[in-house]
């Protein structure tokens, strides 16, 4: 009885310092609004609190209306506040400025880390000298939030590496071994492509769709594939699709996974509309949840093919709206996985761009397919190792990604996550851990 007169005493001390908090903005300031507040006061945003977006709007509103000042809410930056907090994915930590120590060691994401840092027994090691792995633990000691790094994930497009690998070591992690995108070697469809240039009107490009020589069994399939696309895009050309699109549509993403051998090798996140790189989903997507999707996915690769690794490689697609971004993620050495980035593409809504962009996107997507192809055709080509007790034990230990709902000090989950194969790890965005429900 006496902890829980305890706790109730600190928590209506910690509501009472907040409340006066918020009052003391409303006299300093003669058009507050709670857009304001929030940038104002970001860092000191955190608690103990379910949802903090809901707290803190429910407690503005309640003081506006007592003061009788106006509640002008405007347009809060919440996702800056929980970038803040917690990197856009929320977890129970002690405390939540980033120079605490202690709420970092406590953070079950870094736990995780530690553990399957012990259980590596190979090392990347720079030409410096430096070993990756030791230098990412390093400086994910440093953070508490959750980050992609977590999962010794090496983003070559970060530029947090700056402050802990010199440029040489930097440099050298993004060209070594670096896998190559397939080209498209096809005569056929090459000229196919070319055939198209310079055209910028629906009545041009239909024309030359049909002087084309019609479809024949022995036709190259990409050809054909091409031929459906062009038309298809054309035709939303026309009809002003991409126009009417931009202004109507809503919508929720829809997964794209390719499997192959009952392993996946690729995966896209989509949505309908387009908000840009730093757009609240898509650097949920692409910043967090696809490159710890894309690490399990290659993990399970390099599990089942190891004596492939070096040329296993898992891509992710992003689709936003009418743009698209390209992720590429391999293992040059050690345990760490390479993300790596190509430009983002769009498709422009006037079919004056359909040479530029559309072509091009048609062009990378075939690529694409041929990295795939090249990664499949690897795979067959694997051979299981020879039966040897002795080497039984020396097995590869690439681990899966940090996952919110698992324990590192657990057996059980550890043995789950390992044998679960690839995952897309989801978070609960709560301050606090759920109450357990009572009969």
């Amino acid at each position: 009885m006496a902890t829980s007169d305890s706790t109730t005493r600190i928590a209506l001390r910690e509501a009472t310092a907040e409340i006066n908090e918020t009052v003391e903005y409303f006299n300093n300031f003669e058009n507050p609004t709670l857009e304001d507040f929030v940038t104002r006061n970001k860092t000191r945003l955190g608690g103990v609190y379910k949802n903090v977006r809901q707290y803190w709007t429910g407690l503005y509103k309640k003081l506006a209306t007592d003061l009788e000042r106006p509640q002008v809410l405007g347009t809060p930056d919440w996702l800056s506040v929980y970038e803040f907090l917690y990197h856009d994915a929320p977890v129970a930590v002690a405390a939540v400025s980033p120079s605490t120590n202690d709420s970092t060691k406590s953070c079950r994401f870094l736990e995780q880390m530690r553990e399957s840092h012990r259980k590596m027994k190979d090392k990347w090691v720079l030409p410096s000298g430096v070993v990756v792995k030791d230098k990412m633990v390093e400086y994910c000691s440093t953070l508490d939030y959750v980050h992609a790094d977590h999962s010794f994930i090496f983003d070559t497009n970060d530029n947090c590496w700056e402050d802990v690998f010199c440029d040489e070591d930097i440099e050298f992690i993004k060209i070594h071994s670096l896998p190559k995108i397939a080209t498209v070697e096809d005569e056929d469809v090459i000229s196919y492509i070319r055939s198209f240039k310079d055209m910028k009107s629906y009545n041009e490009i239909m024309m030359h769709l049909t002087r084309h020589a019609p479809f024949t069994p022995e036709e190259n399939y990409d050809v054909t594939w091409l031929r459906q696309s062009i038309m298809n895009l054309a035709s939303n050309y026309r009809s002003n699709f991409f126009i009417k699109a931009e202004r109507k549509l809503h919508g929720t993403c829809v997964d794209l996974r390719l499997v192959y051998d009952g392993v996946e090798i690729a995966c896209g996140e989509a949505g309908l509309n387009n908000e840009g790189e730093k757009g609240t989903k898509e650097m949920k997507e692409s910043q967090l949840k696809c490159p710890k999707t894309l690490r399990d996915m290659l993990v399970s690769l390099v599990k089942r093919y190891t004596d492939k690794k070096q040329d296993m490689m898992t891509i992710g697609f992003i689709m936003m709206g009418f743009s698209l971004s390209l992720l590429f993620m391999d293992c040059p050495g050690g345990s760490v996985c390479r993300l790596t980035r190509l430009k983002r593409y769009h498709i422009t809504t006037d079919i004056d761009g359909f040479t530029e962009n559309g072509l091009s996107i048609l062009e990378i997507l075939l690529q694409v397919k041929h990295t795939m192809l090249h990664v499949i055709e690897t795979a067959r080509s694997s051979r299981p190792p020879p039966a040897d007790l002795a080497s039984a034990n020396n097995k590869l230990y690439i681990p899966y990604s940090v996952s919110a709902s698992s324990s590192s000090s657990s057996k059980s989950s550890t043995s789950a996550s390992a044998s679960s194969g690839p995952r897309t790890s989801s978070f609960t965005c709560s301050g606090k851990p759920k109450k357990q429900r009572t009969k």
